[in-house]
């Protein structure tokens, strides 16, 4: 089973689709605190103001500098208005 829940590559952030822990690995970045199953998880590091993709879709913009690895909380995540293209 995967570790993860990706649908586009472009995407910097994935859903855990099982519990992961410290020691565990992600596309060669290491998990650095435990992480729920189908929470999100960084895997690239994302540096403030940045967008955050996640299935294909903005989900928001980095409150500060994430490190690659990281569990990603909704206090990491600033939210701003959009103009959706559906």
């Amino acid at each position: 089973m995967d570790k993860f829940l990706r649908l586009r590559t472009e995407e910097n952030v994935v859903i855990s689709s099982k519990a992961l822990i410290p020691e565990d690995e992600t596309e060669g970045v290491l998990i650095q605190k435990s992480i729920p199953v189908v929470h999100k998880i960084a895997t690239v590091r994302i540096t403030q103001e940045a967008p955050m993709r996640k299935f294909g879709q903005i989900i928001g913009y980095a409150a500060h500098d994430i490190a690659a690895g990281a569990y990603i909380c909704m206090h990491d995540i600033e939210f701003r208005p959009t103009d959706g293209l559906y």
